[in-house]
């Protein structure tokens, strides 16, 4: 990916994408009563988790379907995205580093903002986070936080809103735009403060590495090491 490049899509599109994404969720909302029933009677007392599951499933696909849309619209060839970069295992390499100064940032961002206004940022539910759910089955949690969340979201804040911020504010500044953009997904307050800092460090990899594998990689290694936190905390003693 060559954020360098011109491309025609502009500030207008992104948000109209995100918009749309947000419009479904609300949508969704609406729904889910009657879905919950449905799913009652397939599931049963995993009908909670296979409704959330379902809204971020779609979630995903949607902003994502629509980045992709997007870019081919406006003519990107979707090899410039370099999703299978070369050398494979450096790339890997950095989105692993990536990922673990992520979890650390985080861990840190947190525990500053308890210790500064005695609050605790709410971990976000599995449609706008990192794919945790209390309770959710290990496959399924793995699958969202380590392959849904990841796609989804670096193909939209990576992929199509930090170029398109990119033109108008130049790298240093889009770099802030894009992670105050990706912060509002946790829309909690102090989470978002917090998320500011991962969302930083993902456009700062894409801008450095030009191609979206790292900070997919990175998002994933985050998603894990949040997944591995939570279920030790929640464990018995």
């Amino acid at each position: 990916m060559e954020p360098e490049t011109e491309r025609s899509w502009s500030l207008w599109d992104v948000l109209g994408v995100y918009a749309f994404v947000y419009l479904l969720g609300l949508l969704f909302a609406q729904l889910s009563n009657p879905l919950y029933d449905l799913f009652l009677r397939w599931f049963g007392d995993s009908a909670a988790l296979g409704v959330t599951f379902l809204a971020g499933l779609l979630e995903m696909a949607f902003l994502a379907g629509l980045s992709l849309w997007v870019m081919r619209y406006y003519g990107l060839n979707l090899d410039e995205l370099q999703l299978w970069p070369r050398p494979l295992l450096l790339h890997l390499f950095w989105g692993v580093v990536g990922g673990l100064g992520i979890y650390t940032v985080i861990l840190v961002a947190q525990y500053l903002i308890n210790l500064v206004f005695a609050v605790r940022p709410a971990l976000p539910p599995m449609t706008l986070g990192l794919g945790l759910v209390e309770g959710a089955p290990v496959l399924l949690t793995v699958i969202s936080g380590l392959l849904i969340s990841p796609i989804g979201h670096e193909l939209f804040f990576r992929g199509l809103a930090y170029p398109a911020l990119r033109r108008l504010l130049g790298s240093g500044w889009a770099i802030v735009a894009s992670a105050m953009l990706f912060a509002t997904v946790f829309r909690d307050l102090w989470a978002a403060l917090a998320y500011v800092a991962a969302g930083v460090i993902l456009a700062w990899l894409v801008e450095r590495t030009k191609t979206l594998f790292v900070p997919m990689v990175a998002h994933g290694v985050w998603n894990l090491l949040a997944i591995i936190g939570l279920a030790i905390s929640q464990r018995p003693y």
